[in-house]
């Protein structure tokens, strides 16, 4: 359909439609969910959860095992950390204390349902982003169900991995983002914006490669570029900074390092080049091979360029090649 005008953020119209989107794609992520423990990193993610509950901590002691101690100094910790971002750990405390407290309730049962839940708001998400773009109800629609029901979302909401939550961030960023250029960068929007990209760092370090892509949708334009803008640029890059600062300072307690971009890009990760022969390469494992959803919004990216709205397009080539 062709984009109409939108004067003003659509976010909370025709409620009734996006209740209707997540009950159909929870409903659905429900009829494939096994609540089984998929990988060793939802465990050790897990084992989090229950020491944030428990002791206020990311130490293992349930899954020791997945992370054993690298040294047998008998002055040492015991126990180590699990090396997540706190944002899933914090997020998921509801599910574990209801299974806590319930008699009955499976505590990973329980907390596995987290992803179902996430991944349905972030197919409402698409459907509410289409909106503020101008384009019709009816492709908002389409476009979230060929999200929700057509791509790797499905096999996502069955873990507890934190790739749906990154998702779910990165696009109430760039909802946020624009919202933010049409206001005329009105602070409140900044620190709206502010805050959300915060969040969004807090559920996986590597989001921080959707930035580049995501400051497309916050710019007017090269040509357009005035002081308000100049001036939201630089309090975002201060945040950024100020937050790598501050997860650095902390990490080895919390996060283990997991914000340390220059070693972690330094060439010490072992699995560095067959993940990208594997990404980039691979016929059963690529994101061509793999992702169908990517080459069907190649067309929309040229559609979307010849329109005259270059940046989306930008911004979508962009994150794709960063991450």
């Amino acid at each position: 359909s062709k984009p109409h005008a939108a004067h003003i953020p659509i976010f909370w119209q025709r409620g009734g439609i996006p209740v209707a989107l997540f009950v159909l794609l929870a409903s659905v992520y429900m009829l494939v969910y096994s609540g089984r423990i998929e990988s060793g990193d939802s465990a050790v993610l897990f084992n989090a959860v229950t020491s944030f509950y428990r002791f206020g901590d990311f130490q293992l002691d349930l899954m020791m095992s997945e992370r054993l101690p690298a040294t047998f100094n008998p002055n040492a910790p015991l126990l180590v950390s699990a090396s997540a971002e706190p944002l899933q750990v914090v997020l998921a405390q509801p599910l574990y204390a209801l299974a806590h407290a319930i008699p009955g309730l499976g505590l990973v049962h329980t907390v596995w349902v987290f992803n179902v839940i996430v991944s349905a708001l972030a197919g409402c998400v698409i459907y509410a982003y289409a909106l503020h773009l101008g384009y019709a109800r009816r492709t908002a629609v389409v476009g979230a169900l060929a999200f929700g029901l057509g791509t790797m979302i499905v096999p996502y909401s069955k873990s507890f991995f934190r790739e749906p939550l990154t998702l779910l961030m990165v696009l109430l960023v760039g909802l946020t983002a624009d919202q933010t250029r049409r206001s005329g960068y009105r602070p409140l929007w900044i620190a709206a914006l502010a805050v959300m990209t915060g969040l969004m760092l807090l559920t996986r370090a590597p989001a921080l490669f959707a930035l580049p892509g995501l400051a497309v949708i916050v710019l007017p334009g090269v040509r357009r570029i005035d002081r308000r803008a100049a001036i939201t640029l630089a309090l975002l890059a201060g945040v950024i900074a100020a937050f790598l600062i501050i997860t650095n300072l902390v990490g080895d307690s919390f996060f283990g390092g997991r914000y340390d971009i220059l070693r972690r890009l330094g060439g010490q990760n072992p699995y560095l080049i067959t993940a990208l022969h594997s990404y980039l390469l691979s016929v059963g494992g690529s994101i061509w091979a793999s992702s169908p959803v990517t080459l069907l919004a190649l067309p929309g990216i040229g559609l979307l360029a010849r329109a005259g709205q270059p940046s989306y397009a930008c911004a979508a080539v962009i994150i794709l090649l960063a991450f």
